[in-house]
């Protein structure tokens, strides 16, 4: 695949999946063997642990939004960062909602599956980067006022 269909399969990622709580889109995206390198936001670090990390946040912020801020590729590595906006009106790992927004933004470097149709055949994406899993809780906590900003 060339950097315009990598980036079209992460915009489908963030639009339908993010976006449109459309989980199939995971099995559709992800293949079986799928690694995300984040590990501290998905335990087991396979689809389903993506798929239930999500479906929490959702739990948490049914109104969540996510934005691409920037959208880079260079062969088949693509960068992508994006900003979510929602508002607490859940329970997220055991907070009770407090009914605060939220703005929460991530970067991660991803290798999309290439499709083959004549080979059937693809590549294993992985989600080997992105802004520190502990920043990123202290920022959502910070907003829905849990834990200290930053010094």
């Amino acid at each position: 695949m060339g950097t315009e269909e990598n980036k079209a399969v992460i915009r489908r990622l963030v639009e339908e999946f993010l976006n449109k709580r459309n989980v199939a889109v995971v099995d559709e995206i992800f293949a079986v063997d799928f690694v995300d390198r984040q590990g501290a936001l998905t335990p087991t670090g396979d689809r389903e642990s993506v798929k239930q990390f999500v479906a929490a946040i959702m739990a948490g912020f049914p109104d969540m939004r996510f934005d691409i801020e920037q959208l880079i590729a260079e062969g088949d590595e693509v960068f992508v960062l994006v900003t979510g906006r929602g508002t607490h009106t859940g329970e997220f790992r055991g907070v009770a909602a407090t009914g605060r927004p939220v703005v929460t933004a991530g970067m991660m470097c991803v290798w999309p599956r290439a499709r083959l149709p004549s080979a059937g055949t693809s590549r294993t994406p992985r989600a080997s980067c992105s802004s520190s899993p502990r920043r990123e809780a202290q920022s959502v906590g910070t907003e829905l006022q849990l834990c200290p900003g930053p010094s």
